[in-house]
C-alpha cells in the first residue's frame, strides 16, 4: 500500500465531498473558486446539481469504490472551472484573477495524476502521471508569487502564537516556488513534492482548522478549508507518483 496515495486519495475527496455539502446547503456555487454568473438560467438548480456531483465523487474517493471514475471526474469538472468560468476574469484583468484558476487546475493535476497512477502500467501510464504532476509543478510559483504579493494578508493568516509571522509567509512562498521548479525541471523532485505536501498538511492543521472551529458558522471558511484539503491531497498523490518513480 503506498501511504502517500492513500492519504492523497482520501483528503482529495474530504475537500470535494465538503464544497459539494457546502453548494447543497447554500444552494449555491463554490465562491471564488466557481464564479457562476447570475444571469444563468436555472443558476440554483445547477449549483445543487453540482454539489450533489461533487459529494458523491468525494465520498467514493474516500471510500475507494469508483475512485478512478471520481478522479477522471473531478479533473474534468474542476478543468472547466479553471478554464471555462475564470477566463473572463483573468481576462479582464482583475486583481489576483489568475490565483484561483491556478488553485483549481493543480487540482485537477493531482486528480488526472490519481487517475492515471491506478491503470495498468504501460509506457503512456508513465507519460500521463509525469504530465499531471509536472503540471501540477508549473503552477505551484504561482501560489508563491501571490504570497509575495499579499505578503501582509499572507501574514495575517498564520496563528497569531507563532511568532515571526511576516518570515513565515515569505518562507511559505518560497517554498511554493521551490517544489514547483524541484518538480518541473526534476530536480530531487520527489524531495520536493513531499515538503510541499507537508507544508500544505501543516497549513490545514495549523490554519484552517482552527479557523473553522473559532468560526464555524463562517461559509468562507469551510470553503477555504475544504480548498485547502484538496490542494493538500493533490500534493500528496503527486507525492506519491514521484516515491514510484528512481529519482
Amino acid at each position: 500500500m503506498d501511504y502517500a496515495e492513500t492519504a492523497g486519495r482520501t483528503l482529495l475527496g474530504l475537500g470535494a465531498l465538503g464544497l459539494g455539502v457546502i453548494s447543497l446547503l447554500y444552494a449555491d456555487f463554490a465562491t471564488t473558486w466557481q464564479p457562476v454568473p447570475d444571469w444563468i438560467p436555472w443558476r440554483t438548480p445547477l449549483a445543487y446539481v453540482s454539489g450533489a456531483l461533487l459529494a458523491a465523487a468525494g465520498a467514493a474517493l474516500i471510500v475507494n469504490r469508483g475512485a478512478r471514475i471520481a478522479a477522471v471526474f473531478i479533473a474534468a469538472f474542476l478543468s472547466f472551472w479553471g478554464i471555462a468560468l475564470q477566463a473572463p476574469h483573468v481576462i479582464a484583468g482583475e486583481e489576483a484573477a489568475w490565483l484561483a484558476p491556478a488553485e483549481i487546475l493543480a487540482v485537477a493535476a493531482g486528480a488526472w495524476t490519481l487517475f492515471w497512477l491506478g491503470a495498468a502500467d504501460s509506457s503512456f501510464r508513465a507519460r500521463a502521471v509525469q504530465l499531471g504532476a509536472t503540471f501540477f509543478g508549473l503552477m505551484l510559483p504561482i501560489f508563491g508569487v501571490a504570497h509575495f504579493l499579499y505578503i501582509a494578508f499572507t501574514a495575517s493568516m498564520i496563528p497569531a502564537w507563532i511568532p515571526y509571522r511576516v518570515f513565515w509567509a515569505w518562507f511559505t512562498g518560497a517554498g511554493h516556488v521551490a517544489a514547483g521548479l524541484s518538480m518541473v525541471l526534476g530536480i530531487v523532485p520527489r524531495i520536493g513534492a513531499t515538503l510541499l505536501a507537508s507544508m500544505f498538511s501543516g497549513f490545514v492543521l495549523l490554519v484552517h482548522i482552527p479557523r473553522v472551529i473559532t468560526d464555524v458558522d463562517n461559509r468562507t471558511e469551510w470553503h477555504l478549508l475544504s480548498t485547502a484539503l484538496l490542494l493538500t491531497g493533490a500534493a500528496w498523490i503527486v507525492a506519491s507518483s514521484f516515491r514510484r518513480s528512481p529519482t
